[in-house]
């Protein structure tokens, strides 16, 4: 997982089974499995919020150059940038279901 936060913060970890990551409210942040390619990941969301909305910025992430990007949200090397698959399309969306519930 990579955090994005103010400045030139970036943390980038691992997270293991049974582990809880807490990303504040508005940080960008990206979630990939590095297991083998039969491994399923699997997580829980939660949100604080009873009707949370968050639409994903991949596919803003694939518009524009990383030199763009770095500009933008400040951070000085494009490296961490380089690393991040770049998508056209957002690849997911988020929105409060009827009844409080969260939909994927």
């Amino acid at each position: 997982m990579t955090i994005f936060g103010p400045g030139d913060s970036v943390d980038t970890f691992e997270v293991g089974p049974g582990e809880i990551v807490f990303i504040p409210p508005a940080y960008f942040h990206y979630i990939e499995n590095i297991g083998d390619n039969d491994d399923d990941m699997q997580f829980a969301i939660f949100f604080n919020h009873e009707r949370p909305e968050d639409l994903g910025i991949s596919g803003s992430f694939g518009a524009y150059s990383n030199d763009v990007l770095a500009s933008v949200f400040g951070v000085r090397s494009t490296a961490v940038l380089d690393s991040l698959p770049k998508y056209q399309e957002d690849l997911f969306i988020v929105a409060g279901a009827e009844g409080g519930g969260v939909a994927a």
